[in-house]
């Protein structure tokens, strides 16, 4: 890691940090603790919780212990409440300071409704986050093979298998996915969250799909913090194929499976076209995890990640060279929870959720099924995306 790189880490430690003291600061004053025993309590409680979701995601890559994942779940709640409390927090010392220019001392009242509001609202997001909805497209494919018209393709991304959605979760998902019938089923990337440290209790489940054109899987990047070695070898006695920049032809239809960057790879304007089966007269569908275009030519892998995180490229230009008909994607989750939905619109744009068109060319960016992070969903909801091609 780079010294820009740690300065930025150590940038943001301190940003967290700091609103930890603002939240700890505004609930010693809406509540008038002024006992000192209370307050140094009050800061120890503030303390431990800024710290515990980096080391609950530490105690679960070294332990599938239950103690630790039911840490990681309610640390990562946390992360989630404190975000709506802060802004609940800064709203309140608003009302307050309106207040008081006319002499009324408000701070109790309002800082117990905002709070308990608050609460309230963080546990509809996580009720949302925990059912995801089937989302039903058309897509038109410019010479579809009869064999495909009108078949259906459902989509899964960012599943984030692991210590949050564990197998109650997985075997819901794959109950709905079968119930839809899908004549093909892939799967876009961040099957596994990047914590998990027990990916085969979930192999089981995921054999379960059901679809008569197969399963397709393509890597994301939380399959590259996981170790792709290690997620290739827990997939390969299931029925789900692993496309690693490789190409599935199925009746006629090209797969186009395209892994996340990892270090070193050069992806050029002939990257597809090198790829062994292509065939440029079929029509292709490409799985690639981010709703960016696959060229990659940064090779250090820091700088590819945050280029697809903060300065994504979204002219799919050797995309649509290539001949690909639908691109299907995810990673971005929709933002998840507000405000970070509207801080992922401003990044990807119209790309960052739903169906787009360009010609022949479309792109559909899934939501995703889980979330990484607080398992929360307030301004977006989770999906499993059934395609119906035309």
């Amino acid at each position: 890691m780079n010294l820009k790189a740690i300065s930025l880490v150590v940038l943001v430690l301190l940003i967290y940090f700091g609103l930890h003291f603002f939240l700890y600061f505004s609930t010693a004053k809406f509540f008038a603790i002024s006992n000192q025993t209370l307050k140094k309590a009050l800061a120890v409680v503030f303390i431990f919780l800024s710290v515990s979701f980096f080391a609950a995601m530490i105690l679960t890559r070294l332990s599938d212990l239950v103690i630790f994942r039911v840490f990681y779940g309610l640390s990562a709640f946390w992360l989630g409440l404190i975000i709506n409390l802060l802004m609940a927090a800064v709203l309140a010392w608003l009302i307050i300071f309106v207040f008081k220019l006319f002499n009324l001392d408000v701070k109790l009242i309002v800082g117990s409704l905002a709070f308990s509001i608050i609460l309230l609202y963080s546990l509809f997001g996580v009720w949302q986050a925990m059912h995801p909805q089937v989302k039903n497209i058309d897509v038109t494919i410019a010479g579809l093979p009869q064999a495909w018209q009108n078949k259906t393709i459902v989509q899964l991304s960012d599943l984030h298998l692991g210590q949050i959605y564990g197998i109650a979760f997985a075997e819901k998902v794959v109950k709905q996915v079968n119930d839809l019938k899908p004549d093909l089923i892939v799967i876009t990337g961040d099957l596994f969250d990047g914590t998990a440290s027990n990916l085969a209790k979930f192999l089981g489940t995921l054999d379960q799909l059901q679809a008569d054109q197969g399963i397709y899987f393509i890597t994301g990047n939380h399959e590259v913090y996981l170790g792709t070695g290690k997620v290739k070898a827990a997939l390969q006695d299931t029925k789900i194929n692993i496309l690693d920049n490789q190409i599935a032809d199925l009746d006629s239809l090209q797969i186009i499976g395209v892994s996340y960057p990892e270090f070193g790879q050069v992806r050029d304007s002939n990257f597809i076209a090198s790829l062994a089966g292509y065939n440029p007269s079929l029509p292709s569908i490409l799985l690639y995890h981010s709703p960016t275009s696959i060229e990659q030519k940064e090779q250090n892998l820091a700088g590819q990640h945050s280029n697809i995180y903060w300065s994504p490229n979204t002219d799919f230009s050797l995309a649509r060279a290539s001949g690909i008909n639908l691109q299907l994607s995810g990673h971005s989750h929709a933002g998840q929870t507000f405000p970070f939905t509207w801080v992922a619109d401003k990044i990807y744009g119209k790309y960052n959720y739903g169906l787009n068109q360009d010609g022949d060319f479309n792109i559909y960016t899934t939501s995703g099924v889980g979330t990484w992070g607080p398992p929360m969903r307030i301004g977006s909801r989770g999906e499993i995306v059934e395609i119906r091609l035309k």
